[in-house]
C-alpha cells in the first residue's frame, strides 16, 4: 500500500512538473519581463510610429503602449496577449497601429512586434 501511495504521489508530482514545464514554453507565465523589453524595443527603435494616422517617436510610443499595459494587466498572461491588446490597433477607431521602417516601408506594429518578440526568445539564456 506505501509503495503505491509513493508511486501515485510521484506521479502526480511528475505531471505537475510537465504541465508547468509546458505552460513556462508556452509563455503562459507572467510575461512582465518580456513586455518590458518589448516597450523598450519601441521606445529605443529610432522608428516612427503611426497611431490613427499620426507620427509618434518611439518614446512617445513606448509611453502609449506603457498606459495600455497598465490598463490591461490583469488579462495579459502571455506576451502575445500583451502585444494583442496593446499593440495592435487603437481601441477607439479599430485602426491597425503601423511602424515606419529605416527604408520607408510601413508595417503593422503586431508583426514588428512579434519579430522582436522571436528575437528576445531566441537570444534568451533559457531558450533551448
Amino acid at each position: 500500500m506505501t509503495r503505491l501511495l509513493l508511486t501515485a504521489f510521484f506521479l502526480l508530482v511528475t505531471q505537475a512538473g510537465v504541465a508547468q514545464s509546458i505552460d513556462e514554453e508556452a509563455g503562459a507565465v507572467e510575461p512582465g519581463a518580456t513586455c518590458e523589453y518589448l516597450i523598450a524595443a519601441v521606445e529605443n527603435s529610432g522608428l516612427t510610429f503611426i497611431r490613427n494616422g499620426n507620427r509618434a517617436t518611439g518614446d512617445k510610443a513606448a509611453q502609449h503602449i506603457r498606459r495600455k499595459y497598465q490598463h490591461f494587466r490583469d488579462e495579459i498572461t502571455t506576451a502575445e496577449e500583451f502585444i494583442e491588446l496593446t499593440a495592435t490597433r487603437s481601441l477607439m477607431t479599430g485602426k491597425a497601429y503601423e511602424v515606419v521602417l529605416s527604408d520607408g516601408q510601413r508595417m503593422p506594429l503586431k508583426d514588428w512586434m512579434l519579430e522582436r518578440l522571436q528575437q528576445y526568445r531566441d537570444n534568451s539564456p533559457s531558450s533551448p
